[in-house]
């Protein structure tokens, strides 16, 4: 009988990732687990949550290379879920590559998907795996992108994109935090013209239709890795974006006006991390209890964000009602119909003549696995919870693979669908 598969999760107690935790070990009674988080409460929890016996946590600094190894020792998988990737990623996969372990990760970072498809040689010659950008944005996008794609007789153009709402979950981890500002200003690598470009972020903005709730939502040009691992896996296609945003709209500038200050170092990353975790970050908005509770966390932030939301009005970017409805003070605990989504536009030729073809999926089809409607981090847990399961039952061959690459995906609509309690319901116009 071949022995249980020895399984390694880095930020094993974060918000996305331990929801792909839970589901991979119900899933698996047999799986040895070891789990590392630098949130010992959490992790606590989380071991409960497990129940007795079912997985063991340990200490571990991810920079401290001779630990990792050890760490490694044995172990046949890793799951990394400690952001930012752009400084995480790198060390961990090549540590993987030296101990012969299947790597997987939901990074959503340009500079470390760059770094991946560097290491790709080197992974295909230990005999190693590494599936970079497995959860929602990247991952559940790369797989829409691909449907559509397969709808077209030759696909040109491809963007992608995502919409995360507000849901009254609880606040955000400082890696999700800093990946946040990370995106919001700033030069990145794209894809344009078929090549790799330099970009620059929440620059340019558009209309994307994405089912929940139909219509148009306002996204940004964002620094994600999705048109570098397209560019990458179909290097024939002409251009490729990533969309992304927040809602309410306002909240866009909030982040821009925040991102551009600490670009510019008029603004510290911890002020900024912390106003985007205190709650506050709906761009200075708080309610009675919160207001009589002195200032927030990271308030010398609020100005940047409200410089960011007059921009956004200026650019004609959201209306003014919508800016005094984000900014007014929250009575009686009223939340807004949070929208989110993910979803991929494709045009090119189908028999010939230019075609369009837009797939989408709501995000809260995702939260039977977290409990949270509309949350990104239940969506992203069971994404990646979906294709560590596709992994184990076959996988890819060695080297950097993207979702994109080696995944069906009526195979993957049919794995989350377990995992959820039904098939997402994808839209197709």
């Amino acid at each position: 009988m071949a022995r249980p598969l020895r399984l390694l999760v880095l930020g094993a107690a974060g918000q996305m990732t331990s929801v792909a935790t839970q589901i991979v070990c119900a899933a698996d009674p047999d799986l040895r687990v070891t789990l590392v988080d630098r949130d010992a409460e959490a992790l606590a929890r989380l071991e409960a949550q497990l129940g007795s016996g079912r997985a063991e946590a340990t200490a571990l600094d991810l920079f401290d290379e001779p630990a990792l190894c050890r760490a490694l020792d044995g172990v046949d998988f890793l799951i990394n879920g400690a952001g930012p990737f752009h400084r995480t990623a790198g060390p961990v996969m090549r540590a993987c590559i030296d101990a012969g372990a299947s790597y997987m990760d939901i990074d959503d970072d340009v500079e470390s998907t760059l770094e991946a498809i560097e290491l790709d040689g080197a992974a295909r010659l230990a005999g190693v795996t590494l599936y970079v950008g497995h959860g929602a944005s990247p991952g559940l996008s790369n797989v829409l992108a691909l449907d559509a794609m397969r709808r077209l007789d030759e696909p040109q153009e491809v963007e992608v994109a995502w919409c995360v709402g507000e849901s009254g979950g609880g606040a955000i981890g400082r890696a999700v935090a800093e990946h946040t500002l990370h995106i919001g200003a700033g030069e990145f690598t794209g894809w344009r013209n078929g090549k790799r470009r330099r970009r620059e972020s929440f620059a340019q903005s558009t209309l994307f239709p994405l089912a929940d709730p139909p219509g148009a939502c306002r996204l940004y040009e964002c620094a994600h890795p999705e048109p570098v691992m397209l560019g990458f896996s179909h290097p024939r296609l002409r251009d490729v974006v990533c969309w992304g945003g927040l809602h309410p709209a306002p909240l866009n500038g909030a982040l821009r006006g925040i991102a551009v200050a600490v670009r510019e170092g008029r603004l510290g990353i911890d002020d900024a991390c912390a106003f985007l975790q205190s709650g506050a970050h709906a761009a200075g908005r708080r309610d009675d209890a919160s207001a009589a509770a002195g200032p927030p966390r990271g308030a010398r932030a609020a100005r940047f964000a409200m410089h960011g939301i007059l921009r956004q009005v200026l650019r004609r970017e959201c209306s003014p009602r919508e800016a005094w409805a984000t900014l007014r003070p929250r009575r009686g605990g009223a939340r807004p119909q949070p929208v989110s989504g993910i979803g991929a536009r494709v045009r090119g030729l189908r028999g010939g003549r230019p075609a369009e073809v837009v797939v989408s999926v709501r995000l809260d089809a995702h939260a039977g696995a977290a409990g949270e409607t509309g949350s990104m981090a239940a969506a992203t847990g069971a994404c990646e919870a979906a294709f560590f399961q596709l992994a184990r039952a076959g996988g890819a061959a060695p080297g950097v693979v993207f979702p994109e690459m080696w995944v069906e995906p009526a195979a993957f609509y049919a794995a989350l669908g377990v995992i959820v309690g039904a098939v997402p319901s994808i839209e197709i116009a």
